[in-house]
C-alpha cells in the first residue's frame, strides 16, 4: 500500500485577522472608507490577500450597521487615497450599489471552491452594477 498524503486544502487567499504589525509599520485597518459624493460607507476592517504573491486583492469594509450583512468587499484596484481625508480611502460607489453585492461571509475563505464561487458571483455583480 502506497503512502497517502492528505492536505487540508484552503483557498489561496487569507486575511490579516488579528495580526499585529511591529512597531513602526502602519496598519491601515480602522481607516474610514468614503464612497461617491464623499459619503462615509464604513471602516476598513481587514484585507484579503493572495498567498501566492502576497498582494492585497480586496478591502473588507465594516458598514457600521447601515448594511444588513455588516461587511462588504471592495476590489483593491478600485480604491484610492482620499485627498479630502488624510489616511483614509475612497471608492466611486454608492451605498445602493453596495446593497446589490452578494453577501460577504468570511467563512467562504476556508475553501478554495467556496471562495471561487463567491468571487465569481461578486465579480459578475461588480461588472453589472458598477462598471
Amino acid at each position: 500500500m502506497g503512502l497517502v498524503l492528505r492536505r487540508n486544502f484552503m483557498a489561496h487567499v487569507g486575511t490579516l485577522g488579528s495580526h499585529r504589525f511591529s512597531q513602526g509599520v502602519d496598519d491601515i485597518r480602522g481607516a474610514t472608507v468614503y464612497g461617491a459624493e464623499d459619503e462615509k460607507i464604513g471602516k476598513l476592517d481587514d484585507v484579503i490577500f493572495d498567498h501566492a504573491n502576497m498582494e492585497i486583492r480586496y478591502l473588507v469594509v465594516d458598514s457600521g450597521g447601515w448594511l444588513e450583512a455588516g461587511k462588504f468587499l471592495i476590489p483593491i484596484d478600485q480604491v484610492y487615497a482620499d485627498a479630502k481625508h488624510k489616511d483614509d480611502f475612497a471608492v466611486d460607489i454608492t451605498k445602493q450599489q453596495i446593497k446589490s453585492f452578494p453577501r460577504y461571509n468570511e467563512k467562504s475563505l476556508r475553501s478554495a471552491d467556496q471562495w471561487k464561487k463567491y468571487e465569481d458571483e461578486f465579480k459578475k455583480c461588480w461588472e453589472e452594477h458598477i462598471e
